[in-house]
C-alpha cells in the first residue's frame, strides 16, 4: 500500500545495495519485486520539511494488513471505518503481466460489515471493473485537461462521485466552470 508505483520516494530502497540493478530511470518500480522482497523495505518520510524520526522503523503496509486494522479499529470504536484507496496505474501493471485488480476485488469481497471502502482511480475501466464486481462506491479522478461534464454523461449512472482537479472549479478567466452549480 504505497502512493506511487515507484519506491524511491517513500522507502529506503536507494540505500539497499541488493536492489541497485533493478533501478530504472531513477526509481524502482514495485512490480519488479516479489512480495517477500517488498517486505524487507522500510518506510521513509517522502515530504520535505516533515519530521524524519520514524524513517526506517516500519515495514511497508500491505493492503490486507490495512483491511485487518480497519476491521479491528471499527470493532473497538463500535463505528464503521471508511477506507478510501486510490488504485494507481492498474492498466500499466496489467500490461506488465500483473493484475492488481483481481487481488483487490477479491480482498474487498470479504470485508466485514464495519469496514467501508470507497475506491478512487483515474482509469475509468478499472473503476468500472471494481464497481461491477463489488458494487462499491467509486470515484473517478478527473484531471484539469478532462471534461468533467462528459465524464458524468458517460459514467454518472454508476459512479458515486468525481474527484476533480481544483483548476476545474473556475475557467481560465476566473468565471465559474459550473462544477459547483
Amino acid at each position: 500500500a504505497r502512493h506511487e508505483a515507484g519506491l524511491a520516494r517513500s522507502t529506503d530502497i536507494a540505500s539497499r545495495t541488493e536492489f541497485r540493478d533493478r533501478q530504472r530511470d531513477g526509481d524502482w518500480r514495485c512490480d519488479a519485486f516479489s512480495s517477500d522482497e517488498l517486505d524487507t523495505l522500510r518506510a521513509i518520510q517522502p515530504s520535505t520539511g516533515r519530521p524524519r524520526e520514524f524513517d526506517g522503523l516500519f515495514a511497508l503496509p500491505r493492503w490486507q494488513a490495512i483491511l485487518e486494522w480497519a476491521a479491528l479499529a471499527a470493532s473497538r470504536r463500535d463505528k464503521p471505518v471508511i477506507l478510501y484507496p486510490e488504485l494507481k496505474c492498474p492498466a500499466e501493471f496489467i500490461a506488465n503481466g500483473v493484475d492488481p485488480m483481481e487481488v483487490f476485488i477479491d480482498s474487498v469481497k470479504k470485508l466485514p460489515g464495519n469496514v467501508n471502502v470507497w475506491v478512487q482511480c483515474f482509469q475509468v475501466e478499472s473503476l468500472r471493473r471494481v464497481h461491477d464486481a463489488t458494487g462499491l462506491p467509486c470515484c473517478l479522478l478527473v484531471d484539469a485537461a478532462q471534461d468533467w461534464r462528459e465524464c458524468l454523461r458517460e459514467h454518472g449512472a454508476w459512479l458515486a462521485r468525481l474527484g476533480v482537479d481544483k483548476e476545474l472549479l473556475n475557467l481560465p478567466d476566473g468565471a465559474s466552470g459550473g462544477l459547483l452549480e
